[in-house]
């Protein structure tokens, strides 16, 4: 049997040059306010919010037929 899981979670946050540097400093990182580190960086939030709280986002499950 196989089945398939549908998970959708979505994550905002307003981050302006000031609080990144921040942010990346208190990490020890000198990553630039560009969209690439900021998108790399909002996905790491998503996946440890996910990884702390198993009710976030919704979710569907579909068994398929072998």
């Amino acid at each position: 049997m196989k089945i398939r899981v549908k998970v959708v979670a979505t994550k905002t946050m307003i981050i302006d040059s000031d609080k990144w540097d921040e942010m990346v400093a208190a990490e020890g990182t000198h990553q630039p306010f560009e969209e690439f580190y900021i998108q790399q960086y909002v996905k790491g939030c998503l996946v440890e919010d996910l990884r702390n709280n198993p009710n976030r986002g919704t979710y569907s499950i579909e068994l398929l037929e072998d």
